[in-house]
């Protein structure tokens, strides 16, 4: 394999896994474990000057801590069509819109506090009178 494959290879799987994995805060876990057996498996195939600055990709780069969370809302089957606006500041995540029910608005800030890099959650969430 050649070292630009190789290098292709690496970077994919780091992206890849970042933008899937980190959703929960022991995904970082799995995710290091696979950045280091990728790694430790390609360093020997790959010179050295190459090998540092490839060990150098942190978990998470893929995405923002915003968009992770609002990905995780959107997909959610319990919060299906349901427009939720994510804002974050500093690892502080705000979530506005118009929700259903408590049960909704519940899933949707649990699902914010349990994405990797989140601090801390503002639910300016509001749910219809009936």
């Amino acid at each position: 394999m050649t070292a630009t494959r190789i290098i292709a290879t690496l970077i994919f799987v780091t992206v890849l896994a970042g933008t899937f994995a980190l959703s929960k805060p022991g995904d970082l876990a799995i995710l290091q474990r696979i950045s280091q057996t990728t790694v430790q498996q390609v360093r020997g195939g790959l010179p050295s000057n190459l090998a540092g600055p490839l060990a150098s990709f942190h978990a998470g780069d893929a995405l923002p801590v915003a968009e992770r969370v609002r990905v995780r809302i959107n997909s959610h089957k319990d919060l299906a069509g349901v427009e939720v606006r994510v804002s974050a500041m500093a690892g502080q995540i705000k979530l506005k819109g118009v929700v259903a029910s408590v049960g909704q608005k519940n899933r949707a800030v649990e699902l914010a506090e349990r994405t990797a890099g989140v601090e801390s959650v503002i639910d300016e969430m509001a749910i219809p009178e009936r």
